[in-house]
């Protein structure tokens, strides 16, 4: 612990509030008690010469000597000349020798006047390099009421084809997202819905519970598979029912559809339950039907997309 002084201590707190001057200044040769010639050392040890660099706000901060016969002095600094000499309130005991370090401390650091920045670790700076273009981004966003803007943000496939503004009405406008209503379960989507382009509708028209069905009657409206995925479904006999086997058709709007037994033509029985995951690809026509007619206990389908 001998060796931890008010130098480590200060050097602690600039890295720390950065109120500070950087690193240790260094007394050059003919100091007086109140006058000093100084130099300024860089983080790596070596001696940068800080004349005409005076005007860095140094004029009201304190001297704090860190090491020769001053080690803990601090002065308070009337003037500081671009020849790199700098002008105490008050006289030291004994001049500083050659090589005596010290910390200058800024109880405020304030900004005078605003200035240019031209450099920044030596590279040529320009407005560009400082300034986000927010201009933009502005326009590509749009005004709700007015045409989408040529640059709005689009989305499309991942062949970069097709591409389509976010939000928009059928005529084109802009439109804002939270102006826009989420349809409930069940409900007939509401007037200002926000909708997705191509987003398919799945089964309609499913038969209800206890619904009669005529032999080879089917289960809903024939359903269009807009992209490859899955008809997951879930059906029922009520109690008491004939028996019936489950027929599904991808080509069920062809003129002769053709009718394929689920579950290799095992027959449902009343009171229980068949469940399926039917693979489908994009473009085939798909609904399901009972061979026997009987009646229905429930029956749940619809379409998932391929993940």
């Amino acid at each position: 612990m001998s060796g931890f002084g008010i130098g480590n201590l200060t050097q602690a707190l600039a890295q720390h509030t950065r109120q500070i001057a950087q690193d240790n200044w260094q007394v050059g040769s003919g100091a007086t008690t109140t006058v000093l010639p100084v130099v300024l050392r860089n983080p790596s040890g070596t001696a940068v010469n800080v004349a005409g660099r005076a005007g860095q706000d140094l004029v009201g901060a304190t001297a704090e000597f860190v090491s020769g016969a001053n080690i803990g002095s601090s002065r308070a600094i009337t003037a500081a000349a671009n020849d790199g000499t700098l002008t105490l309130d008050t006289e030291l005991n004994t001049a500083p020798a050659s090589g005596d370090l010290f910390v200058v401390i800024k109880g405020n650091v304030t900004a005078t006047a605003s200035e240019n920045i031209s450099q920044v670790g030596g590279t040529t700076q320009t407005g560009a390099d400082w300034t986000m273009l927010f201009q933009g981004v502005s326009n590509a966003v749009g005004t709700p009421g007015s045409a989408a803007p040529a640059n709005a943000t689009q989305m499309g496939g991942t062949d970069g084809t097709d591409l389509r503004v976010l939000v928009t009405d059928s005529t084109g406008v802009a439109k804002t997202m939270g102006a826009y209503s989420e349809a409930k379960a069940g409900a007939a989507s509401p007037v200002n819905s926000v909708q997705v382009s191509n987003f398919p509708t799945s089964f309609s028209g499913i038969l209800a519970s206890g619904t009669a069905i005529a032999a080879d009657g089917e289960l809903a409206t024939s359903f269009t598979v807009p992209a490859n995925g899955t008809v997951v479904l879930s059906v029922t006999l009520a109690s008491g029912a004939v028996s019936s086997v489950l027929q599904v058709s991808r080509n069920a709007s062809a003129s002769t559809p053709f009718w394929a037994n689920l579950n290799n033509g095992t027959t449902l029985t009343a009171g229980n339950e068949f469940d399926a995951n039917i693979p489908v690809a994009s473009g085939d026509v798909v609904n399901l039907r009972l061979v026997t007619a009987t009646t229905l206990g429930w029956a749940e389908f619809f379409f998932v997309f391929q993940q």
